[in-house]
Order: C-alpha cells, then structure tokens, then sequence
C-alpha cells in the first residue's frame, strides 16, 4: 500500500492550527459576494468586537466564478458587525470581485505566503527511503517522467508506452514502464538508449515485470553493433510479477548493446518495473541522478533469486518474493566537489552474482506548479505530523526573535518554549526521517 499523502492547502492549516490554536475562525467561505475590497461572511457576526481581525491575512483557499484566483493574500484593515453577514473590508485589492461560496483562510500570526515557503524549506530538510536498482541503463529504474528514454517499435503496428503509477502494477519506486500492443501489433518493443560496453563484457540483465492474465514478457540483450540477439532472450508466460534474470558476454566485435523489453503478442500489456545492466567486474557506481548526495547511499544489497518457473516458455523466469534483501558489500566513497560526476562509490571486495540494489535516502520534493493552486493541490508523502509541528516550530522561533527584539523577553521565552514542545512530540519520528547524526567511536584511550 502506498504512503499516505497530504495536500500543500491542507498542512498550512494544519501549521496554522499549531502556532494560533484558539483564534476562530480559521477557515469559511463567503456568504455573499463581496468587491475586490470587501468580503462577506454571515459566521463572523456577531461573534467579535469592531476591532478583531483588524491586521488578519485573508488567504483566498478557492476560485469561485470569475473571482480572484487561489493564493491571492490581502489585509483586513476595517470590519463592520452592523448587518447579519459581516463585512471585512481588504487592501489591497484582489484581481476580481470576491462571490458567494469562496473559500477563505484567516491568518493571525504570520502571512500565509511565509508558511507555503517554510514547508518546501522543511520538506527539503527531512529524508525519504528509496530503493534503486545499480543500471546503466538510462531511465532503468523508471522514475523519469515521460518515456522519452524508450523507442517504440513493433511487428505490424507500434506499442504505446506510458509510465503507469498504479497498483499492483508498480513493484518498487513510483512508476513502471508499460507496453501496450493493440490488435494488430504481434511484438511491441520498448527499447533503451544504446550503451558502449567492451566487447568480452560480462553482465548481469534483469528485470521485474507485470504480465497482464493470458499475456507474454520477453526481455532480450541486444548486439547493436552486429545486429543480433545476445544469447537466449528471457521470456514468462505466467500471470502477474515474475523476475527475469541471466548473465550474458558482450561479443568481442561488439561495441554497442541494448535492451529490449518486449510485449510478445496482439493487444498483450506488460509493465516494467526497471531493467538493470550490470558489468559484473565493474566495482565503480556512480551517484544515481535521483539522489542529492553521497551520504544518502545508506546500503547496498541484493534480492535472492527465487525458484525457477517451468515451461516452454519460460526461460531465465523465477519467482517473486522467495528470499529476503541480503546485504551485499560495505562500500568506500569517491567525492570530487569540482567533478562533472561529483559522487561515486566502490565495492572492491565482491563480485555480484545478482542485480544490485541500492538502499538510499533523498529529500522530499518541494510543491510544483505553476499557480499556487496547481501548489496547493500537490501532496506529498512526507509525514502529516513531522512536517506541520517542525514548521510550526520553524515559525515560532522567528517570532520569538522578533519578540526579543521588541524588548518582550517573557514572551520570546515562551514562543521558544512552544517550539520545543512541537519538536519533542514528533522526536521518535523525525528520527527515521533526518540524516543521521555523526557517529563516534571511543575507546578506553579516548580523550574528550
């Protein structure tokens, strides 16, 4: 099951709850249209005095008609109680008249637009699990968007290839590569960028891959250079994940190879989850593009291959899920600050057997889009609870050094306070989502 997500709208409320508790409301929507400079909500009166929310930050939550667009942030400089729908009166004004039914926010403390910030501040800090598979094959682990990596080619017509990111069609990462034939298409291709090997090359080729009830997956190791299949190709004729896995040697008048992933019949569809090449004497890996720093390489391992499928056509096909990650070999790393490839780690004591995996930690993405609506609707997996209290957190210590500076030590001591509450109750959490602290080991000649 996939992790939970939360939207960007949806935790700067949360952090707004943290860092103003007991201040009301802190969302509504419009009962009345309104002006650029007015906005009208029935729930405001008569619950407060003429001077509240005087200084508030109206954040507008909701596009309604022809109103002013999501993100848009005005001051309410004046109220009115006198009718039944209150009146907040806004400077500056919007883009567009505000109308019924618009959702709004109401800040207090600190503008709306300091708290999106703060997040993506946040989000990039905390860390992610992620699992790579060792490839030379460009977008072998499928996490690029789009299939621009993969050439279609087919017998009697041309696949479609998509990056599909739901279940039970991925296995690892975010998204598998999948090749769908139609009625005429006998053998659709998805295949990879060209990769320059020696000729003599030992390397391990595999694969997980999703076949479709009643449908076949080939996976072939291409000479290039010759124009010829490499060895026998890797085929499995069974239903749902099913693991392809053999070595193979680069022919000696070969210089460049391929692979090829393969829906082998009319309307079939399988789903790549990633495709790994790997010379086996290459002790040398290079920093995978989709993490930020060496120090998030944490382990390198590898799957046992499970028992062997039986039938025609089943070759170099085995079962999923027969053994548990073992670890393979600690590693030293290669870091060059002023290199085109910065980072780069070894394994000089082994030689592999199986396709290597990669156990790393990179940080979550910040939220994309081009309108902060487009923002607002991003989620991320990143823990609810972490990242509303530690950016909460963030934001009070920045008005507890406003408060020293206006002289209102009392208060700046119980802003800090504050903060430290929100950080010790997610301490046991942030713990598996941070880099880990610098380890030192001491001996009985240890000198502090």
């Amino acid at each position: 099951m996939a992790q939970p997500t939360r939207s960007r709208a949806s935790l700067r409320v949360d952090v707004l709850k943290k860092i103003d508790p007991i201040s009301e409301p802190k969302t509504s929507t419009t009962t009345s249209g309104g002006s650029t400079t007015t906005l009208l909500d029935s729930l405001l009166a008569p619950a407060a005095e003429s001077e509240d929310f005087v200084g508030d930050w109206i954040y507008i939550a909701e596009k309604q008609g022809s109103g002013p667009e999501v993100g848009e942030i005005a001051r309410v400089t004046d109220v009115d109680f006198s009718g039944s729908t209150s009146t907040l009166t806004l400077a500056p004004a919007l883009t567009a008249t505000l109308e019924s039914g618009a959702d709004y926010e109401r800040h207090r403390k600190v503008r709306p637009s300091i708290i999106n910030d703060r997040l993506d501040v946040i989000l990039g800090l905390l860390r992610q699990n992620v699992l790579l598979p060792v490839t030379i094959v460009t977008d072998g682990d499928m996490e690029t968007s789009g299939v621009s990596d993969w050439t279609a080619a087919g017998t009697g017509g041309t696949p479609t290839l998509a990056k599909n990111t739901s279940t039970p069609n991925v296995r690892h990462g975010r998204q598998s590569l999948s090749i769908t034939n139609d009625g005429s298409t006998t053998e659709g291709f998805a295949k990879s960028s060209s990769m320059l090997l020696p000729g003599g090359t030992t390397c391990i080729v595999s694969a997980d891959v999703y076949i479709t009830a009643g449908d076949l997956a080939k996976l072939t190791f291409y000479d290039v250079t010759n124009s010829a299949v490499i060895g026998t190709a890797m085929e499995s004729d069974e239903s749902g994940w099913v693991h392809l896995e053999n070595l193979f040697t680069v022919p000696e008048t070969c210089e460049e190879v391929q692979v090829w992933a393969e829906s082998q019949a009319a309307s079939d569809v399988t789903y790549w989850d990633h495709i790994t090449v790997w010379p086996t004497l290459d002790k040398g890996i290079d920093l995978p593009t989709f993490l930020e720093f060496i120090s998030d390489v944490k382990s390198i391992f590898f799957y046992p291959v499970g028992m062997g499928i039986v039938g025609s056509t089943n070759v170099n096909a085995y079962r999923i899920n027969e053994g548990a990650p073992q670890f393979y070999a600690h590693n030293q790393k290669e870091l060059d600050d002023t290199g085109v490839g910065a980072s780069r780690f070894y394994v000089p004591s082994r030689q592999p057997t199986n396709a290597l995996w990669i156990k790393g930690r990179k940080p979550y993405d910040a939220f994309a889009g081009a309108t902060d609506a487009l923002k607002d609707a991003d989620t991320t997996q990143a823990n609810r609870y972490v990242v509303t209290n530690m950016t909460a957190a963030s934001i009070l210590d920045d008005l507890a050094l406003d408060a020293m500076e206006a002289e209102k030590e009392a208060l700046a001591n119980n802003l800090r306070g504050k903060a430290l509450e929100l950080r010790f109750e997610i301490q046991h959490i942030l713990n598996t989502m941070t880099p880990p602290a610098k380890k030192i080991v001491t001996t009985p000649f240890t000198r502090e």
